[in-house]
């Protein structure tokens, strides 16, 4: 699968924001990891993007057992971690830090009602729980992806090709 990935969707890097892996919680929904294994055997360079500060990032990933996989951090300060929105102009500092353009690459984030228009971002995968599902309005363009859990993100981005 993950050379499909390669292959077919021409990504190289992906910003995931770190309530997609944990909600408010301090354990991974059930695929995280299997998900962030699928982007690092397909050679994927990810970032993790979160309201929080960098040290409270950095224990989190580390308490999760998951901060090998993410070549960057990118926190976003001065806004309420329960409320507040990442802006594009972070998502475009998560990508920079990576190295790489957005168009060669994929956000994982959740809800975001369309934070990220302009920056010109190839895929972008809303994680939603299923009452957010069921109740989603129309997708803002077709590079939006609404999936309900981290664990439908690979199957979701291969059903693009």
């Amino acid at each position: 699968m993950a050379e499909k990935l390669l292959a077919d969707l021409d990504i190289l890097a992906v910003v995931i924001e770190l309530k997609t892996l944990t909600g408010m919680g301090n354990e991974l929904f059930d695929g995280a990891r299997e998900t962030l294994e699928t982007f690092r055997e397909a050679g994927i360079r990810m970032s993790v993007i979160a309201l929080e500060n960098s040290g409270w990032v950095g224990h989190t990933l580390g308490h999760l057992g998951v901060g090998r996989y993410f070549s960057h951090i990118e926190t976003v300060s001065g806004v309420n971690p329960f409320y507040g929105n990442i802006g594009s102009q972070d998502w475009r500092r998560a990508f920079d830090g990576l190295g790489f353009w957005p168009q060669n690459g994929a956000i994982v984030g959740y809800g975001l009602p369309g934070d990220i228009d302009g920056i010109g971002v190839k895929y972008h995968v809303r994680v939603l729980s299923s009452r957010e599902m069921y109740s989603a309005r129309k997708k803002r363009d077709e590079r939006t992806i609404n999936v309900e859990s981290i664990s439908h993100v690979v199957t979701a981005l291969l059903a693009t090709v």
